[in-house]
Order: C-alpha cells, then structure tokens, then sequence
C-alpha cells in the first residue's frame, strides 16, 4: 500500500513535472510537435520565449499557493489563497513582470488585480470563465479533503470562487479534486465508481449555481449541468477507439464553447479537464500517461499539469521518472511540507516561504538563458 505522504508528494511534484514538461510546447499542435521533436520523452528547452529547463509556470505556482493556504486556514483556504496570490503580484521585479506569477492569461491577471484593490471581496474579482484556471490548481483540496467528500465539495466551490463565476470552470476544478482524493486511496482506477463521480459533479454544479446566483454572478444559467454531461459521456466510452474518443471530446466542446475548438487539450475546461481525465483514466503509470498527454500539444502545460497531479496521487512519488524529478529546478523545495498537509496540521509555516522561494525562480525566467564563457 502506497503510504499517504508519497500520494502526496507525487501529486505535488508530479503537478510541477508535468508543468514543467508541457510549457515549452504550449500552444503547439500535435503536428508541430511531432514535426520539431517526434516523440518528447524529456524535458526539453523552449524555442520561441525562454524559461530555465525544469521550471513550473502559474499553473504550479497557484497549485503551491493553495497548498500553503491550507497550512494557514483549512476552513477557509480561499481568504489566505487570495491573499498570497496578492502578495506575489506585488513583489515587482521588473516593469515587464507580473510580480512573481509567470506565464499568467488574461483572466487570472484581471483577477489578482482585482482583489489587489483596498476593500476587494474574495470573490468579487472572479472571472465569468469557463477555462481551466482553477482546474490546474485544485489538487491540494483532493489531499487534504479525501475522507469527506462532501467538505471536499464545498470546499472546491469556495476556492475556485476567487477565481471563476462560471459553473462550468467550478465544475472541472470538481472532477480534478475528486480524482485526486479517490487516488488518495486507491493505487488503480479500476474501481472508479463512474455514476457516483458524475453525481458528485452534478450536485457541485447545484451548489455552484446558487451561490453564484445569490452573489449575482451567474450570467448564464443554460449551461447548468454542461460539465457533468461531456463528462459522463467520456466516462461510458473509456473502452472505445482512442481517436474517436477524443474527436467526440473536441465535438462536444463546440457545441457549447464561445470560440472554435480544434484540439482536445484546449484551454476549455470541456476539451482540456476531460481530455486530461480521459488520458489519465486509461493509462496504467505517471510516465505513460504524461507522455501521451504532451503529445497531443494544445494547453500542454496545464493538461500536463492536472496528469501529472491526479497520476502522481495514484501512483505516489516514486513512480515519477528520477530524469523528470531530478531536472525539476523545484526538486525537493517541498518536501517539508508533506508531513503537515498529510496530518492535517495548521497553522503551519515553512522555514522558507513561497515568496521567497518563487522570487529566486522568477528571477532566473527574467534574466534569461546564462552566457557561454570561452
């Protein structure tokens, strides 16, 4: 039997692996990554912006500062959560920076800023985005929750509530803390109970709508249960052809996304979170599933991400290939914190911060790449 603190520590830095691995083919094709690289097996250099080899962006970053939030206020992560990701935008480094957060989109920013403001809420900055932002990010609630699935629900609510008002974003950050808190227990998916993960889901989507409808925030209630659907669906076709699994995934994200789907692994919580589900589910160790998951290209660095955290809950931390691990530039930077997040201990503070921790690694994504000398 896996022992907790592994399924921990591989959920963790299998987040950041598949982080790391992902970002220098964001945004690619499966066809220009088979073009450029053939089959990626290792962490590779980005070629058109640059960032250290092994080096997680926000994704990883927001999965840490959750992580941390949880050491500080289990009961309400969402208010200490809000908060570091306020801190780390406020550590200038530069004028070109967004303080310490690298590689952030356009919702997250508008977030952070928004909660910036003197007198914000925490939930008054939340985007109508129906993305993946807070699915790449919601691991440590699946850790930390696994024993009360219900705690675990509403949780998920209150934080993915800083960041998104849209049932379907809180829906796809649902079905990633769900799986990870069922790894947390199971070193298979063999006995994955299908109906009782979609109904968790559904009843997700319920507590979702009313809290966003008592907030004022829910601006479209005709994709209520849109998430749990695409979500059974994948779930009764895990035995089909693979390439049509994924096709239905794509054609079923069109019929309700609010730009044109193409990829399986696009930032669509619909196309990305399923597709990253459906990758996960039918593979049988962390590495198989990460390579598979990278080479469909797309939002690679977040689907690699949420592999990375659900397959490194499952499988635990020794399973994470040591040429992976060991180019982490986060190698080991977390390791004291395992303990205290699998004993549920709080309030709990690291010898070294997350600021300052992320600080020293934004540092090296400003500086760029280190000079040869003769």
């Amino acid at each position: 039997m896996i022992e907790v603190e592994s399924k921990i520590a591989g959920s963790l830095y299998g987040e950041l692996v598949g982080d790391a691995l992902g970002c220098p083919v964001e945004g690619w094709s499966s066809q220009e990554i088979q073009a450029a690289y053939g089959r990626i097996t290792e962490m590779i250099e980005p070629q058109e912006r640059w960032r250290p080899l092994g080096l997680h962006s926000d994704d990883g970053q927001q999965m840490l500062a959750l992580a941390s939030a949880l050491l500080t206020d289990p009961l309400h992560p969402e208010e200490p959560f809000a908060q570091t990701l306020v801190r780390m935008y406020q550590i200038k480094l530069s004028k070109e920076s967004f303080g310490l957060h690298r590689g952030t989109g356009r919702n997250f920013r508008a977030t952070v800023q928004g909660l910036a403001k003197e007198g914000s809420s925490v939930w008054g900055a939340a985007q109508p985005s129906s993305g993946n932002g807070t699915a790449i990010m919601i691991a440590p609630l699946g850790w930390y929750f696994y024993k009360d699935l219900e705690l675990l629900q509403n949780r998920v609510i209150q934080v993915a509530r800083v960041k998104q008002c849209d049932v379907r974003g809180i829906a796809g950050a649902g079905s990633i803390a769900y799986l990870v808190a069922y790894a947390m227990t199971h070193e298979t998916w063999e006995h994955l109970d299908h109906q009782g993960f979609v109904d968790f889901i559904k009843a997700l989507e319920n507590k979702a709508a009313e809290q966003l409808v008592h907030a004022q925030q829910l601006r479209d209630t005709t994709q209520m249960h849109t998430f749990s659907l695409g979500l059974a669906y994948m779930l009764d076709h895990l035995k089909f052809r693979r390439g049509q699994v994924l096709q239905d995934i794509v054609n079923l994200a069109n019929q309700t996304a609010d730009f044109r789907i193409r990829n399986p692994c696009k930032g669509y919580v619909l196309a990305s979170v399923i597709t990253s589900i459906y990758i996960t589910l039918t593979n049988t160790a962390f590495e198989n599933a990460l390579l598979e998951m990278l080479q469909l290209g797309g939002d690679s660095d977040s689907t690699c991400a949420m592999a990375g955290a659900m397959a490194g809950a499952l499988y635990g931390k020794d399973q994470i290939p040591a040429r992976w691990y060991d180019s982490l530039v986060a190698k080991d930077c977390f390791d004291s914190w395992i303990h205290p997040l699998s004993q549920c201990l709080y309030p709990w503070k690291p010898d070294v911060s997350l600021e300052t921790l992320e600080t020293e690694w934004t540092k090296l994504s400003l500086c760029g790449p280190a000079k040869k000398t003769n």
